[in-house]
C-alpha cells in the first residue's frame, strides 16, 4: 500500500472518531417556569424531577431548569415553546388562551 493511501486512510479513520465524538454529545433541553425554585414549590419539584430522572436513566439528555421567570417571563413561555426556544415548560394554560382559545376553558 502506498504512503498515499496508507495517509488518506489515517485522515479519513481520524475524521470518523472525531465525528462520532461530535454526535456523542448530549441534547440539552431547556426548561423554564414562574414559580419559585429550591423552596418547595411542588410546581418547580415536577419540573426538578425531570431533569433528575433524565441524568439518572443515564441518557445522553440533560435538562436545564430555569426557575423564577429568569429565562422567560409567564406570558412569554408559549410563544417560546412554539418559535422552538424553549423546550419545557410549567405554566397555567390560560397564559396562552389568547393564542389558543381552547385553552381559555381551562
Amino acid at each position: 500500500m502506498s504512503k498515499f493511501k496508507h495517509a488518506g486512510m489515517v485522515a479519513s479513520l481520524t475524521a470518523a472518531v472525531l465525528a462520532g465524538t461530535a454526535v456523542a454529545a448530549p441534547a440539552v433541553l431547556r426548561a423554564s417556569h414562574q414559580f419559585p425554585g429550591g423552596k418547595g414549590d411542588v410546581r418547580d419539584e415536577m419540573v426538578q424531577i425531570i431533569a433528575r430522572d433524565a441524568k439518572a436513566a443515564g441518557v445522553d439528555l440533560e435538562v436545564q431548569v430555569y426557575p423564577g421567570a429568569s429565562l422567560f417571563k409567564p406570558n412569554e413561555q408559549w410563544n417560546a415553546l412554539v418559535n422552538g426556544q424553549l423546550d419545557i415548560s410549567s405554566f397555567p394554560l390560560d397564559y396562552a388562551s389568547g393564542k389558543e382559545r381552547a385553552f381559555g376553558a381551562t
